[in-house]
C-alpha cells in the first residue's frame, strides 16, 4: 500500500515541486534491498520521471545484508507478493531457481553501511525529498526513537514526506511532522517553511 502511495500520490507531488533538481529518496533499514529497488522500479514505470534526476540512498547498519542488496540477487521467497509479468520485465534468471536485478535498477540505488545513531554520518547526507524507515524504530526505545526522527527531521527538505510501517507511530515521540491523510495511505510530512 505505501509503495503504490509513493508511485501515485507523493512521486506527482515531488515532480511539481522539484522542478528540475534531483528528487532523493532515502531508505533507511533497507535490508537486504527489496524496498529500494521496489522504488526504483516504481520510478522507472512512472510517467515524467527522468531516471538521471533520481537518486535512491539506501542504507543498513549490517554489512552483510547490504553486500546481499547489492548482488541484487533473490529467491522466491522475494516474490511472494509479486506477479510473475513484473518479476520477468525486471530480473533475469540465475542459476539455482534465484533471479537477478536488472542493471538498469540496481545503477539507481547507491548502498551504504549506516549506523542510525552516528549522529556525524548525517552531515554527509544530502537533504531528502522522502525517507522510508519502515519497521525499524519499532525496535528502539523512546529516546532512541527521538533522537532519529528529529535527524530525519533535519534531514528532509521542507514538503518532503516520511514513511514508517504501518505499526509505527510518532505519536508520543515528536510533533514536528505533520500526519497527512492522502487517499491510499497515511504518511508524514515536514510542512513547508
Amino acid at each position: 500500500r505505501q509503495l503504490n502511495c509513493f508511485q501515485k500520490e507523493i512521486l506527482p507531488r515531488l515532480l511539481e515541486a522539484g522542478g528540475q533538481r534531483k528528487i532523493r529518496i532515502w531508505s533507511a533499514g533497507c535490508s537486504s534491498g527489496e524496498e529500494p529497488y521496489s522504488l526504483a522500479i516504481l520510478l522507472l514505470e512512472s510517467r515524467g520521471v527522468n531516471p538521471a534526476l533520481v537518486e535512491i540512498l539506501a542504507s543498513d547498519i549490517n554489512q552483510k545484508v547490504i553486500d546481499k542488496a547489492k548482488a541484487g540477487v533473490y529467491g522466491e521467497n522475494s516474490f511472494r507478493n509479486v506477479d510473475e509479468a513484473f518479476r520477468e520485465r525486471w530480473f533475469r534468471p540465475e542459476p539455482g531457481g534465484k533471479f537477478r536485478i536488472l542493471d538498469q535498477v540496481r545503477e539507481m540505488v547507491t548502498f551504504n553501511r549506516f549506523n542510525l545513531f552516528d549522529s556525524e554520518r548525517y552531515a554527509l547526507l544530502s537533504p531528502m525529498d522522502t525517507i522510508f524507515c519502515r519497521n525499524v524504530i519499532i525496535y528502539f526505545d523512546l529516546e532512541a526513537k527521538v533522537r532519529v526522527i528529529n535527524r530525519f527531521f533535519d534531514k528532509l527538505r521542507p514538503g518532503g514526506f516520511l514513511l514508517l510501517g504501518h505499526s509505527e507511530s510518532l505519536i508520543s515521540v515528536t510533533d514536528k511532522f505533520k500526519l497527512v491523510h492522502l487517499e491510499l495511505d497515511l504518511v508524514y510530512t515536514k510542512e513547508n517553511d
